[in-house]
């Protein structure tokens, strides 16, 4: 079928992998199909079980409108999502860090203060 739609056999074999084809293939699909005498319809197409999910769980590219696409290109980058995250892990090891070298440093502050007096 990849050659009859005029598109390489990888793709084909990725829809068959993912289970669905995009929406926005479906006409191409169905058009190829029927030149080649193809028996075809569009809800064989849709994955198993898409046929009763609403038409905008089945392709992503029915959610976005254009106020999700505003949202999308509001998101941070990975670079800056990876930053923070690791910002996030990093602060409860260095406050760890410091409550166990505090006490320490008041013992070290006494022993000090005790030398002094002793002196």
């Amino acid at each position: 079928m990849a050659a009859k739609v005029g598109l390489a056999a990888s793709t084909v074999a990725t829809w068959a992998r993912k289970g669905r084809i995009p929406s926005w293939r479906h006409d191409a699909i169905l058009a190829a199909a029927q030149r080649h005498d193809i028996a075809l319809t569009k809800s064989e197409l849709l994955s198993p079980g898409a046929a009763s999910a609403p038409a905008q769980a089945r392709d992503i590219l029915a959610v976005l409108d254009e106020a999700g696409v505003d949202n999308l290109a509001k998101l941070p980058s990975l670079d800056e999502l990876r930053g923070r995250l690791i910002g996030m892990i990093q602060t409860p090891a260095q406050r760890l860090a410091v409550l166990a070298q505090a006490p320490a440093s008041q013992l070290a502050r006494v022993f000090g203060a005790y030398g002094k007096k002793a002196a």
